[in-house]
């Protein structure tokens, strides 16, 4: 019963409170400071919201970039291979170790951009071809002479099966990246809504206050504060007998006991 009793008490002291002009200005103000910080907040929560979810759509494009850059280089390496093989191209090999380089420099970030076990997944997956494709294409720069089925090997085997698995991954990486990415906007779209929504709570608030703030001006302030001033005519006219209703804020209500007082008297 005591701990009902303290919320009723409080609540009591604080209508009594806004019983006087100075109290309900106090109000007015702390609710317009509460919507101020309320709306601050909410922008700035959406502002972090939006701020990891652009973090996360660059980190997928950051992927998806890295990828092609590094299939681009992998075809390149092909072709040196065969430069090596069918032109004995002597500078093919230099560029056939920087292309290495490169790949390896793109796994190497791959790995620092990925945040889910799906992710790295895939960039093993990728790792593992490329590893199969790097041993079986280096043996054939330090080799003076290849035989036809080495060559039928490098044409047929090579292209149709190795190249054929890194394709697929490339392909499953793609996928998961559209995959992702379209949920990224999905989320990005309800989240734009709710914003909307969340952004017109204050403003519905603040209209909400000033209809109740011009109800309280016109119920507690200047129908009692006419009453007062016609009140006042009336007994200036000799009519000692009228007395002015006690409504209103305190400090009206005060001064209407004090007109009628002096009436009396």
């Amino acid at each position: 019963m005591k701990r009902a009793f303290v919320p009723v008490f409080l609540m009591k002291r604080l209508l009594k409170k806004l019983q006087s002009i100075q109290g309900a200005l106090r109000f007015h103000e702390l609710s317009f400071v509460v919507l101020i910080i309320m709306t601050a907040l909410m922008s700035f929560n959406w502002a972090l919201v939006w701020q990891k979810s652009s973090e996360e759509s660059l980190r997928l494009s950051s992927i998806n970039t890295h990828v092609q850059h590094l299939r681009g280089d992998l075809y390149r390496q092909l072709k040196e291979v065969f430069d090596v093989v069918f032109l004995n191209d002597e500078l093919a090999v230099e560029q056939y170790y920087q292309f290495v380089d490169q790949i390896n420099s793109y796994l190497t970030r791959l790995k620092a951009l990925s945040s889910s076990p799906d992710e790295a997944l895939l960039i093993v997956r990728i790792e593992y071809a490329y590893n199969k494709f790097y041993q079986e294409t280096r043996r054939f720069l330090n080799n003076d002479k290849l035989s036809n089925d080495d060559k039928l090997w490098l044409d047929e085997q090579l292209e149709q099966q190795t190249f054929q698995q890194l394709e697929m991954v490339f392909s499953d990486i793609e996928h998961y990246l559209q995959q992702q990415q379209q949920q990224l906007t999905d989320s990005d779209e309800r989240m734009f809504g709710k914003m909307l929504l969340s952004e017109a709570l204050p403003i519905m608030l603040a209209l909400v206050l000033l209809i109740i703030s011009k109800w309280f001006v016109r119920r507690n302030m200047l129908a009692p504060l006419r009453n007062v001033t016609q009140g006042a005519k009336i007994i200036s006219t000799g009519d000692f007998h009228h007395h002015i209703p006690l409504t209103g804020v305190d400090e009206l209500q005060r001064l209407s006991q004090a007109i009628n007082s002096m009436a009396d008297e």
